[in-house]
């Protein structure tokens, strides 16, 4: 009897050139996937008192996905993504709690969960959207920020931290 070190694939290996998909599926899955997450989370519908502003589980992360959809090849104009991906950044940045509004504090160099990533989305956003005035002033939120974080030691927690905030 002989052990495989090793799972059998069943499946075909991957082949270069084109495969076939049902585009209009694919495409009622995305609008299906995009009214939901607008269903339960759009800022002016929400019930809820605080909603998490950051880029990795909040309102900056949705505005993100917005911001793709507008710049996609694909025309999504219908799903009105300058009009979320814009409303869902202000409401972002309307969130930031007061304890949080420091971006200096070494918790919002964190791109992924704090400040930082708002202000770089916000100005991504802006810079597409052609407001040149908001773009300015978010990215000069962001530089003040990564001018102080540039003094926090990272080494002790890891790099990772600068993404993921872990540490207290």
């Amino acid at each position: 009897m002989t052990s495989l070190d090793y799972f059998e694939n069943p499946y075909e290996d991957w082949k270069d050139g084109g495969f076939s998909v049902d585009e209009s599926y694919i495409r009622s899955l995305i609008y299906e996937y995009v009214r939901k997450i607008v269903d339960e989370t759009f800022p002016m519908n929400s019930r809820q008192k605080y909603r998490n502003p950051n880029l990795f589980v909040g309102n900056a992360g949705i505005a993100f996905m917005f911001l793709k959809i507008y710049t996609s090849r694909c025309n999504f104009s219908d799903l009105k993504p300058e009009y979320y991906a814009t409303e869902y950044i202000e409401d972002a940045k309307r969130n930031i709690s007061p304890n949080h509004r420091h971006i200096y504090k070494a918790p919002q160099c964190s791109l992924l969960t704090g400040t930082a990533g708002i202000f770089c989305v916000s100005a991504a956003i802006s810079s597409v959207l052609h407001k040149d005035l908001t773009m300015w002033s978010d990215l000069t939120n962001f530089y003040l920020g990564y001018e102080k974080c540039q003094k926090i030691d990272f080494i002790p927690h890891g790099r990772d931290e600068m993404l993921g905030e872990s540490f207290s």
